[in-house]
């Protein structure tokens, strides 16, 4: 996991790009649900785009929300590798 762009320690939501490894990449932004429970939403429907794309769309992110932190992970599934929480 590399962090791409650091936001604020106490606000900001996260962003987290997934490379598929030849398929894409998928985006996920974190989210807190009715409970305050932490939830992760995919973006651009959930569907994996090129490199351009997904650079745009972090970008968009970021122009809102300078605040916003962003990570990106490696997994060939396309799978959130935080969708499951921290140990």
């Amino acid at each position: 996991v590399v962090v791409l762009h650091r936001g604020d320690p106490d606000r900001g939501t996260v962003i987290v790009r997934v490379d598929t490894l030849g398929q894409g990449i998928r985006i996920f932004t974190r989210a807190y649900g009715p409970e305050g429970h932490i939830q992760w939403t995919p973006a651009l429907d959930g569907a994996a785009v090129n490199g351009e794309a997904a650079d745009a769309y972090v970008a968009r992110c970021l122009n809102w929300d300078p605040d916003a932190w962003v990570v990106e992970a490696e997994e060939r599934s396309g799978d959130n590798p935080f969708a499951a929480g921290f140990p």
